[in-house]
């Protein structure tokens, strides 16, 4: 698997993902280092898949280094989800440099998030269930509540993945870019669009931004504050996501029939 290959440098150049992302975290991090893991495993016969399963794999492992109260293997989890984001943009240009593009790589991939964003987001919440706060200004509460705002926050990111697929379902002949991001869907209808889709790429609330500042709150043992803000912002983004496709769909008249 490790022996050396020759490589095509003409065909590898317009195999990498030169695309610009919605986010500064992918322009600027996720995709120039994805694409030297791919100039890397190019030497390789590593396959598109088998990259795959592996990001997956160290997404799912990455998430219980929060089950620890050590600052450094949070640190570490933190690090592990980031290289793991990296090789996820590298996949699609391994695939395309060694034409072993196949829809059992879209499978994987789609079953790697649904897997492992619950996993880290209830790691998240343990973590803070075992060693966060029991108190904001004074106000007490029961620490299990980060449990909860774990499980809502995974299963809020599984569902603003899965919200456009059910729409692409019932509107074939309308169809949307699920991967478009929250510049590219929520961004087409807000009122001040250009403001929008100048700020959200810098700011904490884009998906791969968040996986950025994972590491920082682990450094700082604020990983507590982390759950809570990402567990409302994930669910005002679902609701919102959700909101605006519902409204994009049909519904019946008066007479029964679809209007």
């Amino acid at each position: 698997m490790l022996v050396s290959v020759a490589v095509d440098k003409k065909r590898l150049e317009e195999a990498l993902n030169h695309d610009e992302s919605n986010n500064a975290s992918e322009n600027y991090f996720y995709i120039p280092l994805g694409s030297l893991f791919v100039r890397l495993l190019v030497h390789t016969r590593v396959t598109p898949n088998q990259l795959t399963i592996f990001w997956g794999c160290l997404m799912f492992f990455s998430s219980l280094c929060f089950w620890t109260g050590d600052r450094w293997i949070n640190v570490l989890g933190g690090i592990g989800w980031a290289i793991s984001y990296a090789l996820d943009c590298a996949d699609g240009s391994l695939a395309r440099y060694t034409n072993l593009k196949s829809g059992r790589g879209d499978y994987i991939d789609g079953f790697n998030h649904r897997l492992t964003y619950p996993v880290l987001m209830f790691s998240l919440g343990y973590w803070s269930y075992r060693w966060g706060m029991d108190s904001i200004f004074g106000f007490g509460f029961d620490p299990a509540v980060y449990l909860f705002l774990g499980c809502i926050a995974g299963t809020c990111m599984v569902l603003i993945i899965d919200v456009g697929n059910i729409y692409n379902r019932i509107m074939p002949e309308n169809q949307i870019v699920t991967n478009a991001g929250t510049t590219g869907m929520e961004g087409e209808y807000v009122k001040h669009k250009s403001f929008y889709k100048r700020f959200i790429p810098f700011s904490p609330f884009p998906f791969t931004n968040m996986l950025f500042l994972i590491s920082f709150f682990a450094l700082f043992g604020y990983l507590d504050v982390f759950i809570v803000f990402y567990a409302f912002i994930y669910a005002g983004g679902l609701f919102y996501r959700a909101h605006l496709l519902y409204k994009k769909i049909p519904g019946p008249d008066m007479s029964g029939r679809f209007r």
